[in-house]
């Protein structure tokens, strides 16, 4: 694969030399390097990676990742040299690139956490084998690549050998993978060059809060002239007499783009007629700006009756919610 190939995806970064030149094999410990080795300098806590250049290069190395500028050696040997501002991300994404990047074609799920990720793991990889007979596990206490199950070394793997585990998931046939991600594993960036499903965290996302509900109701106050109502002779009120504000307080289930909302509250302004007492709303919610947001439900009570569709805007108070 060349250079220029698994550059793709990284951030800022400078090349010197060619992009062309072709690598063999992606390598962190230069004891490991062969010829036409692409080696990547990491910074440890018990050495640096950048130290040992010089000897990937004499190794035959044809290209360096490192967050140092290219050295004379490298020019002199011909070496092309890959300056990154962090060569952790780096790894990760060039593993990513040069396994063909596994987990773009299955569904994963990561559980990180404190305490509980072994067991959370191994409850999603039984439910992803329930569903599709071969699932990907990688935690604690095994690996499963869909074919084998072996004794695991990492509770996450560095990013070369995760990206080649998932590579082999893949190709065995699973379409899901659960793994246990550790902050180690996050600090490190073991899981940068890894897209996983979206899923929700109920303890961060399910929030609480108060809002100002403006409300506009066109089938609201209607009433009838005449002492047999029917269709000829129903009218609309004025619009004032079809407008609302109230206060709610509101429990909100967060997605990605938009959230579901439970929330009770009593008209203030407005609040004769259909507006009157309390209302129970479902809603569908859009946000607008940090705290306002748009949003459309029915009221629980008698929500199949017309006028009690409820469309407005409202003003968030006091939620915990973060805004991201």
């Amino acid at each position: 694969m060349k250079l220029l190939t698994l550059l793709k995806d990284l951030p800022k970064h400078t090349l010197t030399g060619s992009g062309q030149v072709k690598i063999s094999h992606l390598e962190c410990d230069s004891r490991r390097v062969l010829p036409g080795s692409c080696y990547i300098a990491l910074k440890g806590t018990q050495a640096d990676g950048h130290a040992f250049i010089p000897e990937a290069i004499r190794r035959g190395a044809c290209a360096i990742v490192a967050e140092s500028p290219c050295t004379q050696e490298a020019r002199d040997g011909k070496v092309s040299w890959v300056e990154v501002n962090d060569s952790r991300l780096a790894v990760s994404l060039m593993g990513a690139a040069w396994n063909g990047h596994p987990s773009r074609h299955m569904s994963m799920i990561g559980v990180t956490g404190t305490n509980g990720k072994t067991t959370t793991a191994y409850i999603a990889h039984s439910l992803l084998k329930q569903s599709w007979l071969r699932a990907g596990l990688i935690g604690t206490i095994a690996y499963d690549n869909g074919e084998e199950i072996t004794p695991s070394t990492h509770t996450t793997p560095g990013p070369l050998e995760l990206e080649h585990l998932l590579k082999e998931m893949l190709e065995n046939g699973c379409r899901g993978v659960a793994m246990e991600v550790s902050s180690h594993a996050l600090d490190q960036e073991r899981v940068a060059g890894i897209n996983f499903t979206p899923l929700y965290n109920i303890n961060h996302w399910l929030n609480a809060g108060l809002s100002l509900d403006a409300v506009y109701d066109n089938s609201a106050n209607i009433y009838f002239e005449g002492d047999v109502p029917t269709t000829e002779n129903v009218r609309q009120p004025k619009p004032s007499r079809q407008m609302a504000a109230g206060l709610s307080a509101r429990v909100e289930f967060v997605m990605p783009y938009f959230t579901i909302d439970f929330g009770v509250g009593k008209n203030i302004i407005g609040a004769g007629g259909d507006f009157s007492g309390t209302y129970e709303i479902l809603a569908l919610k859009v946000d607008v700006l940090r705290n306002s947001f748009l949003h459309i439900g029915y009221s629980l009570y008698d929500f199949q009756k017309p006028n009690y569709l409820m469309l407005g805007v409202g003003y968030r108070f006091g939620s915990k919610r973060k805004w991201r």
